[in-house]
């Protein structure tokens, strides 16, 4: 049975915590790209429910619908669906529900995943190793193999979802020049654009070992 965590004096450290959490999470503009199945619109309620399923990761989710009300009431009119009209609280209160049961890794999903496992594959001894490296001598090129090399590993046999702004962010770039790296990938045949990316949704992309099995 999930532990009750969320405490009911708002002096507590706790609640100066999920106060943090709640003003980290308001709808921006700025995307922080959690790989909640590549849509835009379910981002911000990712992101909240998984910054809380961090700081309490035994709760229950049903006990956070007070502070989940507050986050809502707070966001306003910037919380949009998919389609970029206002979300309505019980559709972003279903989202939030769906989002806490998906969320694996609390500090990021599959991106988090890995990006952590970047820092091996760039040693010297193994970024040489890197599929498709002796095409790329530029590290930033093969942090982004790399990063897409586990990105599919990670997905198995599906495809894999990236947006520029999130690659930018793992190998140190811009977004431009991200999604310049990503579409030289794509012209060289190192990836499959399965899918572009729209106002609601990132790219779906493929790696593919071997460039000329298309």
């Amino acid at each position: 049975m999930a532990t009750k965590q969320i405490p009911d004096d708002d002096t507590s450290p706790a609640s100066e915590k999920i106060a943090a959490i709640i003003e980290e999470c308001l709808p921006d503009g700025d995307f922080c790209g959690y790989q909640s199945q590549g849509y835009i619109g379910n981002e911000y309620c990712f992101r909240f429910a998984q910054r809380l399923k961090r700081a309490f990761p035994q709760a229950d989710p049903q006990d956070m619908k007070d502070v989940f009300t507050r986050w809502y009431n707070e966001s306003g009119e910037t919380l949009e669906d998919d389609t970029g009209e206002h979300m309505s609280y019980i559709e972003a209160w279903a989202k939030f529900l769906d989002c806490w049961d998906k969320v694996k890794y609390a500090s990021g999903g599959a991106l988090a995943e890995a990006r952590a496992k970047l820092p091996t594959w760039m040693t010297p001894w193994k970024k040489s190793k890197i599929p498709h490296a002796d095409r790329y001598p530029d590290d930033k090129m093969r942090m982004l193999l790399a990063l897409c090399y586990e990105l599919q590993q990670i997905a198995g046999d599906d495809t894999f979802y990236l947006a520029s702004r999130d690659a930018g962010s793992v190998i140190g770039t811009s977004a431009p020049t991200a999604n310049a790296f990503i579409k030289m990938l794509i012209r060289d045949r190192v990836l499959m654009l399965v899918e572009p990316h729209t106002t609601h949704r990132a790219r779906r992309l493929r790696f593919v070992s071997d460039p000329h099995c298309r």
